[in-house]
């Protein structure tokens, strides 16, 4: 720990020579890097719960590397651009709309909490202060789609697209709106361009649901399997439904055998279902090795349904057996109890 402790200073100390001819060579002035370092340095001191302490926990800044920088800083040319008014002039929009961004947040708390008159209410403030904004127009989108009108919140994410036609979340919404309506072709383009922006269960999991529709199992699989590693409740109906798909094609990765004998030797099957569908016509295999060393092979059905998440124990008839070291067995074929 020692070592890699001293590793980790000596990896900061060069770390902030580099970047401090770097940004001398790039015609910036490097003892912004010294400014820099000294506020760390006060805030670290301050003790503030706040997102510097991660920042700080594995890039402590010390009073050291301050002196490391002031000795790399005089042997560098003097002056340069700090670029203060080219930094203020871009934040000045955000300054100027920061109550607009206000409400924008206030909003979003609002619709979370199910709170859609007053989410729609801010959203309106905050357009009315900066109409230009994507997010905002977005906002109201977003409500009118958890109020069922659907054909207001596309209206609403037109306008968010003529503003910013790369964010993910706008295409995902109106998709989901537009499926609401029936406009299958149109929902499946703005889902599948949210997904090239960035993959969510939302999205993957109605896509899976349209290719599913479409009769394209395969693809369905695909995009509900990929859906299913998200915890989110799209995610979960993703799960359930790529397993419903997969059931069928794989029942052996579902529908588990464990071996066991009676007290006259003979074979004992518990079949253990381990999904959330009740299953019928459950046909499985018994592979085990006869007393003349060949291999031999039965197909056995259970004779009743399997309720989701149970188990039952048959009783096959096949033995006597010293042991079940030679003894395999595996579902083959399942039918999905349908509702």
């Amino acid at each position: 720990q020692l070592l890699t402790h001293k590793y980790s200073r000596n990896a900061e100390f060069e770390a902030d020579l580099y970047g401090m001819h770097y940004m001398s060579r790039a015609g910036y002035d490097p003892s912004a890097a010294i400014a820099l370092q000294q506020t760390f340095v006060r805030l670290a001191k301050e003790g503030n719960s706040n997102w510097l302490n991660g920042l700080f926990a594995s890039h402590p800044p010390s009073p050291e590397r301050v002196a490391a920088n002031r000795v790399t800083a005089a042997g560098l040319p003097q002056g340069g651009d700090i670029g203060r008014d080219r930094y203020q002039q871009a934040i000045a929009p955000l300054l100027r709309d920061r109550d607009a961004y206000k409400a924008f947040d206030q909003g979003r708390k609002a619709l979370s909490s199910g709170d859609n008159e007053q989410a729609l209410t801010l959203a309106q403030k905050a357009l009315k202060i900066q109409p230009h904004e994507a997010l905002f127009h977005s906002l109201r989108g977003d409500v009118r789609l958890k109020q069922q009108r659907y054909r207001d919140a596309i209206i609403n994410y037109n306008r968010a697209l003529e503003y910013n036609d790369e964010y993910f979340h706008f295409y995902l919404q109106r998709g989901l709106a537009r499926l609401k309506l029936k406009k299958t072709a149109l929902a499946q383009a703005d889902l599948e361009k949210s997904i090239t922006l960035l993959p969510t269960a939302p999205a993957l999991n109605a896509l899976g649901n349209l290719a599913q529709d479409q009769g394209d199992r395969s693809k369905a699989k695909k995009y509900f399997s990929v859906a299913a590693s998200s915890n989110s409740e799209a995610g979960q109906s993703a799960s359930l439904a790529y397993i419903r798909l997969d059931l069928p094609d794989n029942p052996h990765k579902y529908l588990q055998l464990e071996l066991g004998r009676d007290r006259s030797n003979y074979l004992l099957v518990q079949i253990n279902n381990r999904t959330e569908h009740s299953v019928e016509d459950v046909v499985f295999i018994i592979q085990f090795k006869d007393s003349h060393d060949k291999t031999r092979e039965v197909r056995l059905q259970l004779p009743n349904r399997l309720g989701a998440n149970k188990n039952t124990i048959i009783a096959t008839g096949i033995g006597p057996f010293a042991d079940l070291r030679k003894v395999q067995g595996k579902v083959i074929q399942v039918r999905i109890v349908e509702d």
